[in-house]
This record gives C-alpha cells, sequence and structure tokens, in this order.
C-alpha cells in the first residue's frame, strides 16, 4: 500500500514515517503543493496513494487546501467515492471548527499531535486500513 505523509515539520514526517513503513510504501511532501503535485503524478501514472497523513497548518498551501485539491483531482480522474485515497488530518489543532472543516472538505478522519502509534493504528482500523 501507498502513504503520503504531508508536514511542514520535518520531526513529524519522519515520524510517522516510522510508524506506517512497515506496512506503507511511503512519500514525503512538506507542504501542500507539493502533496497536490505528487498526488497528480502518481494518479496519472496510474497509482493510488492509499492513505495520506496530512496536516493543518502549513506554510503555502496549507491542508484543507490540500484536500480540496486532492478531491478535485480524484473527480477529475472519475475515481468513484469508495475507492479514494483514506485522508487523515494530523494536526495540533483541535477546536472544533478546524475539525468540522476538515471533515467538511472530505478528509476520512481526524487526529490531534502529538500522535500516539496506538491511536493511529486504531484510527487506520476505522477506515478499514489495520496495519
Amino acid at each position: 500500500m501507498k502513504c503520503l505523509i504531508v508536514d511542514d515539520d520535518m520531526i513529524y514526517r519522519i515520524l510517522l514515517q516510522e510508524m506506517l513503513c512497515t506496512s506503507f510504501e511511503c512519500d514525503l511532501a512538506e507542504d501542500g503543493n507539493e502533496a497536490i503535485s505528487l498526488f497528480r503524478t502518481n494518479l496519472s501514472n496510474g497509482q493510488k496513494y492509499d492513505l495520506i497523513c496530512m496536516d493543518v497548518t502549513m506554510r503555502g498551501c496549507n491542508g484543507h487546501e490540500a484536500l480540496v485539491g486532492i478531491r478535485n483531482i480524484e473527480k477529475e480522474y472519475g475515481v468513484p467515492a469508495s475507492k479514494q485515497s483514506k485522508i487523515i488530518m494530523v494536526s495540533g489543532l483541535d477546536d472544533p471548527k478546524t475539525v468540522l472543516d476538515s471533515y467538511c472538505k472530505g478528509v476520512t478522519s481526524y487526529i490531534v499531535k502529538p500522535v500516539q502509534k496506538a491511536k493511529l493504528i486504531q484510527v487506520l482500523k476505522n477506515i478499514n486500513l489495520a496495519i
């Protein structure tokens, strides 16, 4: 399975990669623009990301903007809702407005930092991507 980890904090990119690398081939992006570019390139090459873990707050294109961009690319390519990438927002923001905005924009799940491996595994099980 393939995973895209998007965070402007290199430590969090590496931390998530270490948590997921036994079950996922992980690509890393440091902002939303890079994430959208990687997503489009992979999808145009017939490869999809099973999972995307993305921060909300990033320089340039933030997580919400990238989320909308990725969902629009999936629509452009005719990806049915049942085959869309599972997207988990991984953020230090835990206010209800940010969480609700994430779900309204098409996120699959939301985890508040700091991420604990047990919590990540439980969320993956909940979205049928158990590792």
